[in-house]
């Protein structure tokens, strides 16, 4: 009885160090692929579960653009070692088009929100007091 008390505690942190263990190598060596930047849709012509889905679609860029900006900067280094001066150069721009459009995307779809309730008064109306 006593073997089998310790077994399963043996097995157990074992297992969580080898999970800790490959899940820190698994970050440091890659990133995956940086996010896509979603459609923004044309506010006067779609409905409001569209206006919804398109919100939840940008903040889930927006949040995985971040996390993958975090990686790719914190692994700067090794990322471009081999590469050569206009190599790093373009994964430079390629980053700083990721940032760009991570900062710029909710002001582009605030602004087809407002087109939005411009063309749906009935479906979204506005009272004066919000334009202010």
């Amino acid at each position: 009885m006593t073997t089998l008390k310790k077994l399963p505690q043996f097995l157990t942190v074992t297992f969580g160090v080898c999970v800790v263990w490959h899940s820190t190598a698994i970050l440091a060596a890659d990133c995956g692929l940086p996010p896509e930047e979603p459609v923004i849709p044309d506010g006067t012509r779609i409905s409001f579960d569209q206006l919804r889905r398109s919100s939840e679609a940008v903040r889930v860029f927006i949040e995985s653009a971040g996390n993958y900006l975090v990686c790719v900067l914190q692994n700067r280094d090794d990322e471009m070692a081999p590469l050569d001066y206009e190599q790093q150069a373009a994964w430079l721009q390629r980053i700083e088009a990721l940032t760009e459009a991570r900062n710029t995307i909710a002001d582009r779809f605030n602004g087809q929100v407002a087109a939005f309730q411009t063309a749906n008064p009935e479906e979204y109306p506005i009272d004066k007091h919000d334009r202010q």
